[in-house]
C-alpha cells in the first residue's frame, strides 16, 4: 500500500498545467494580409523549427485569445502565424505562453500492483486538418478543469494533435525519471511528425495502380 501511495504522490508532483510560469507579456499584435505578428516584451522562447503550440490569454481584444502554432520567429521577441480571426492590438494585449505538450491524465491499476501512467501528448502542425466531433481525453479532475475553450478549438481545428500514451511504472521510479520519459516521448513524436507529411499536406494523395502516388 505504501508503494501505491508513493506512486500517487509522485504523480501529483509532476508539473501542473494551470499557471504557466513561462508566460510573457505581449506588447502589440499586428495583422497584414492574414499574417499575424506578435511582439513580446521579453524573449518568448517559442520555436518554428520544432513547431511550438502557444496560447494567448488576457487580451482586451477577445478574438485575440487563441491557441495556434508558430510559423516564423524573426526575432526572439516576435513570432508570426496565420489567422483570419485575430485583429490588431496596441495595448492590454495579454500574454503568450507555450501550449501544453504533455498532460498527465491518471495512474490506473495502482491497486492491482500494475500501475500505469496514462497521459496525452499534444503535437503541433502548421498545416492542420480539421476534425469533426473531436473530444480530448484530458478529463476534468480535482487538479485541473481540463482544456480551455481556445485549446479545444486548436484541437478541433487540427493545429494541436492529441496522441494517447501510457507507461507501465516500475517500482522505485522517481518523479525526475517520469518527467524525463514523457518529455522524451513527446520530443520523439513531434520530431517524427515534423519530418514527415503533415496532415493536410498528405490529404488528397491517391494511388491509381501506377508506379507513383498522385496528388489530386
Amino acid at each position: 500500500m505504501r508503494r501505491f501511495l508513493l506512486w500517487l504522490i509522485m504523480l501529483g508532483a509532476l508539473p501542473a498545467m494551470a499557471a504557466n510560469p513561462e508566460a510573457v507579456a505581449i506588447s502589440s499584435i499586428a495583422v497584414t494580409s492574414g499574417t499575424v505578428t506578435v511582439t513580446t516584451s521579453a524573449a518568448h522562447g517559442l520555436s518554428a523549427t520544432l513547431p511550438s503550440g502557444f496560447c494567448i490569454t488576457g487580451s482586451s481584444v477577445g478574438v485575440d485569445n487563441v491557441c495556434q502554432v508558430v510559423v516564423t520567429t524573426p526575432l526572439t521577441t516576435n513570432f508570426t502565424f496565420p489567422s483570419s480571426v485575430v485583429t490588431v492590438c496596441s495595448s492590454s494585449c495579454g500574454s503568450v505562453a507555450p501550449a501544453p505538450r504533455v498532460i498527465n491524465i491518471q495512474v490506473s491499476g495502482q491497486y492491482t500492483g500494475n500501475p500505469t501512467l496514462n497521459y496525452v501528448c499534444w503535437l503541433a502542425t502548421e498545416t492542420p486538418l480539421a476534425l469533426t466531433g473531436f473530444t480530448s481525453q484530458w478529463k476534468a479532475n480535482a487538479q485541473s478543469a481540463g482544456p480551455t475553450a481556445a485549446q479545444v478549438t486548436a484541437l478541433s481545428s487540427g493545429y494541436f494533435i492529441e496522441v494517447s500514451r501510457s507507461w507501465a511504472l516500475n517500482a522505485g521510479v522517481t518523479t525526475a525519471q517520469m518527467n524525463a520519459y514523457v518529455v522524451q516521448d513527446w520530443t520523439s513524436l513531434q520530431s517524427a511528425l515534423t519530418s514527415s507529411f503533415q496532415p493536410s499536406v498528405y490529404y488528397g494523395y491517391f494511388w491509381d495502380g501506377s508506379a507513383n502516388w498522385q496528388l489530386q
